[in-house]
């Protein structure tokens, strides 16, 4: 076997013996993301979060995992609910700011349609999507853009804008 997948194997053995190490959950969910085995990665993650709430390394991971499935709203999420835990976090910091950056490269360019689909099936975005005084808001700002900063100045309006743009859905110029 190689190493990463050997390494899924202890993993497993261990897990079984000690459930609630959540170290156990983190080193198998990097070695899933060796693997290109991202769900799984997650999900470990997730468990890890579970067991320890306050293990960044975790926060990091988790981000880097959502990032690398094009899901930008949910990478930053992740990063931010770190950040509150350890303010001064580098790899939170850097994580953060490399998805603005793929965000915003991604406001130039062509539809990524795959990103797009994955965030139009995500139940947080249809959710912003259904609401009537979002999808008046949007209408509104498509029609009248000079009114976008109106609407920017509601925190929770502007929050959904952000992860609208974040996952995809939305472009700006």
């Amino acid at each position: 076997l190689s190493g990463a997948l050997a390494g899924t194997f202890s993993s497993a053995e261990a897990i079984r013996r000690n459930p609630a190490d959540h170290l156990l959950y983190s080193n198998r969910s990097a070695t899933f993301m060796k693997l290109g085995r991202l769900p799984e990665a997650l999900k470990d993650c997730e468990k890890c979060l579970e067991i320890d709430p306050t293990f960044i390394k975790a926060y990091a991971r988790k981000g880097d995992i959502h990032a690398s499935m094009k899901e930008h709203h949910k990478a930053l999420t992740t990063y931010e609910q770190g950040l509150k835990i350890d303010p001064e976090n580098e790899m939170l910091k850097n994580g953060y700011q490399r998805v603005m950056f793929m965000i915003q490269a991604s406001q130039g360019s062509e539809a990524d349609e795959e990103q797009r689909q994955r965030a139009m099936a995500d139940p947080e975005i249809q959710a912003i999507l259904a609401d009537p005084l979002m999808r008046t808001t949007l209408n509104t700002m498509q029609q009248e853009p000079d009114r976008a900063a109106d609407f920017l100045r509601d925190p929770q309006v502007a929050d959904k804008i952000n992860k609208l743009i974040a996952a995809g859905v939305l472009k700006v110029a």
